[in-house]
């Protein structure tokens, strides 16, 4: 073999290894990019319209809207520490149902898990409720 096939076939090797590991780099940056973190998506405090006379009685069932921003994950809602229920959330709203048991001050809580695995919590405090009185269509805060 003469010194030129020689010097030939080196240079060959070193372009195929530099070929290679650009490849390999382009790929890891590749990989990097897609396991970054997604957008921030988070819950907001959750919203609740009192009934008849501007007021939250007991056995009355009041819609509770938590509004949702960039995640379809679910979202759970909480009554202290009664789980109201937990839905996956459409454009942008987590729809519940919400029927307080139990006269006194109540906190509603959204919680939903998050990409990253953390939580993104929102509460409504101190909501007012008495003593209620269900007649079907109607329901009355006493």
């Amino acid at each position: 073999m003469s010194e030129n096939t020689i010097r030939q076939q080196r240079t060959g090797r070193r372009t195929r290894r530099a070929t290679v590991t650009a490849a390999l780099a382009a790929g890891a940056g590749a990989v990097t990019i897609a396991l970054a973190a997604p957008a921030s998506a988070t819950v907001d405090v959750p919203q609740v319209s009192p009934g008849l006379g501007g007021k939250f009685a007991t056995t009355c069932t009041y819609d509770v809207t938590v509004p949702v921003s960039g995640s379809s994950r679910p979202v759970t809602l909480r009554d202290g520490s009664i789980i109201v229920g937990t839905i996956v959330p459409t454009a942008g709203k987590a729809p519940f149902k919400w029927t307080p048991s139990t006269a006194g001050s109540h906190n509603l809580t959204a919680v939903q898990l998050q990409p990253n695995n953390t939580l993104s919590i929102k509460t409504l405090n101190n909501i007012p409720v008495s003593q209620g009185l269900n007649l079907g269509s109607l329901c009355l805060a006493l």
